[in-house]
Protein backbone atom coordinates (compact mmCIF):
# COMPACT_ATOMS: atom_id res chain seq x y z
CA UNK A 1 0.00 0.00 0.00
CA UNK A 2 1.42 3.62 -0.94
CA UNK A 3 2.72 5.49 2.23
CA UNK A 4 0.00 8.22 1.29
CA UNK A 5 -3.38 6.09 1.51
CA UNK A 6 -4.78 5.96 4.75
CA UNK A 7 -5.72 2.47 6.22
CA UNK A 8 -9.56 3.25 7.87
CA UNK A 9 -10.14 -0.59 8.83
CA UNK A 10 -7.12 -3.23 10.24
CA UNK A 11 -7.19 -6.20 8.16
CA UNK A 12 -8.69 -8.29 11.18
CA UNK A 13 -11.76 -6.06 10.74
CA UNK A 14 -12.13 -6.34 7.57
CA UNK A 15 -11.69 -10.34 7.60
CA UNK A 16 -13.96 -10.22 10.35
CA UNK A 17 -17.14 -8.00 8.76
CA UNK A 18 -16.64 -10.35 5.55
CA UNK A 19 -17.03 -13.52 7.48
CA UNK A 20 -19.98 -11.54 9.46
CA UNK A 21 -21.37 -11.29 6.10
CA UNK A 22 -21.07 -14.55 4.99
CA UNK A 23 -22.85 -16.05 7.71
CA UNK A 24 -25.67 -13.85 7.83
CA UNK A 25 -26.47 -14.48 3.85
CA UNK A 26 -26.31 -18.56 5.03
CA UNK A 27 -28.43 -18.17 7.81
CA UNK A 28 -30.67 -15.63 7.22
CA UNK A 29 -30.75 -15.52 3.30
CA UNK A 30 -31.96 -12.88 1.09
CA UNK A 31 -35.72 -11.88 0.61
CA UNK A 32 -36.21 -12.29 -3.40
CA UNK A 33 -39.44 -10.97 -5.18
CA UNK A 34 -38.89 -11.78 -8.75
CA UNK A 35 -39.18 -15.35 -9.96
CA UNK A 36 -36.48 -15.20 -12.79
CA UNK A 37 -33.57 -13.63 -9.86
CA UNK A 38 -34.73 -16.63 -7.26
CA UNK A 39 -34.59 -19.41 -10.59
CA UNK A 40 -31.14 -17.78 -10.84
CA UNK A 41 -30.03 -18.06 -7.28
CA UNK A 42 -31.31 -21.93 -7.09
CA UNK A 43 -29.42 -22.66 -10.12
CA UNK A 44 -26.63 -21.33 -8.50
CA UNK A 45 -27.13 -23.85 -5.39
CA UNK A 46 -28.72 -21.48 -2.98
CA UNK A 47 -32.02 -23.10 -0.99
CA UNK A 48 -35.08 -21.47 0.17
CA UNK A 49 -35.58 -21.61 3.68
CA UNK A 50 -38.94 -21.89 5.64
CA UNK A 51 -39.32 -18.11 6.14
CA UNK A 52 -38.95 -17.57 2.20
CA UNK A 53 -36.18 -15.99 2.14
CA UNK A 54 -33.15 -17.73 -0.36
CA UNK A 55 -30.32 -18.79 1.88
CA UNK A 56 -26.66 -17.88 -0.24
CA UNK A 57 -23.89 -20.18 0.92
CA UNK A 58 -21.00 -19.02 0.58
CA UNK A 59 -19.26 -20.88 -1.75
CA UNK A 60 -22.06 -19.48 -4.47
CA UNK A 61 -20.32 -15.71 -2.97
CA UNK A 62 -17.19 -16.99 -3.90
CA UNK A 63 -17.77 -18.40 -7.17
CA UNK A 64 -19.83 -14.93 -7.85
CA UNK A 65 -17.34 -12.89 -6.94
CA UNK A 66 -14.93 -14.67 -9.12
CA UNK A 67 -16.63 -14.38 -11.45
CA UNK A 68 -16.67 -10.61 -11.59
CA UNK A 69 -13.98 -8.96 -14.30
CA UNK A 70 -10.56 -7.80 -12.79
CA UNK A 71 -11.49 -4.24 -14.27
CA UNK A 72 -14.68 -2.40 -16.54
CA UNK A 73 -15.36 1.07 -17.43
CA UNK A 74 -18.09 3.53 -16.71
CA UNK A 75 -18.39 4.86 -20.17
CA UNK A 76 -18.90 8.59 -20.64
CA UNK A 77 -21.03 10.28 -23.30
CA UNK A 78 -17.38 11.97 -23.85
CA UNK A 79 -15.59 8.68 -24.70
CA UNK A 80 -12.40 11.41 -22.89
CA UNK A 81 -14.38 11.17 -19.65
CA UNK A 82 -14.70 7.18 -19.85
CA UNK A 83 -13.56 6.10 -16.69
CA UNK A 84 -11.74 2.67 -15.61
CA UNK A 85 -12.61 0.86 -12.37
CA UNK A 86 -10.73 -1.87 -10.90
CA UNK A 87 -9.20 -3.01 -7.58
CA UNK A 88 -6.21 -1.39 -7.30
CA UNK A 89 -5.77 1.76 -4.83
CA UNK A 90 -5.49 4.69 -6.97
CA UNK A 91 -5.66 8.72 -6.08
CA UNK A 92 -9.00 10.18 -6.68
CA UNK A 93 -9.46 13.52 -8.24
CA UNK A 94 -12.17 15.70 -7.14
CA UNK A 95 -13.00 18.74 -9.04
Amino acid sequence: MPDSMIKIWPDEAIEAMNLASLALLERAGVKVESPAARELFLAAGCTVSAADRVLVPRAVVHDAVAACPASYSLAARDPEKSLVLDAEPGAWVVE
